[in-house]
């Protein structure tokens, strides 16, 4: 399974609109995130290019993607995935901690992964 259906799947299993634009620009965002990058300087440039829009356009295509989700999504569901990454004044995480967090769930599932493969493979032998 390729990293973009990875990211793609999970933000769907979130409860993310596929419809909107916003959900092709966090794709990218969480493909091209990692530990220490600006998401403004360096991620909304590069996704605007990709898209052919705006970073700003890019930036406010994700938030709505974010109030949609948390406004019609299992927050139940949410509250677990992004623990306390709420803004305490919109009650939703920033478009950083969405992106981080998703990215590092997603790094999570992988190594899971990688290590019950390992683990699967010592009991075989």
């Amino acid at each position: 399974m390729t990293e973009k259906i990875r990211v793609q799947d999970y933000l769907i299993k979130l409860g993310v609109s596929p419809r909107l634009s916003g959900f092709n620009h966090a794709v990218y965002a969480i493909m091209m995130y990692h530990s220490g990058v600006n998401i403004t300087k360096d991620i909304y440039p590069q996704v605007a290019e990709l898209f052919e829009t705006t970073p700003s356009r890019v930036e406010r295509s994700i938030r709505h993607a974010i109030e949609n989700l948390f406004h019609h999504g299992d927050l139940e569901e949410l509250q677990k995935v992004f623990g306390n990454c709420f803004s305490k004044e919109t009650g939703k995480p920033t478009n950083m901690g969405f992106i981080s967090m998703v990215r590092l769930r997603l790094d999570q599932e992988k190594e899971k992964l990688l290590w019950d493969g390992c683990s699967e493979n010592t009991k075989k032998r």
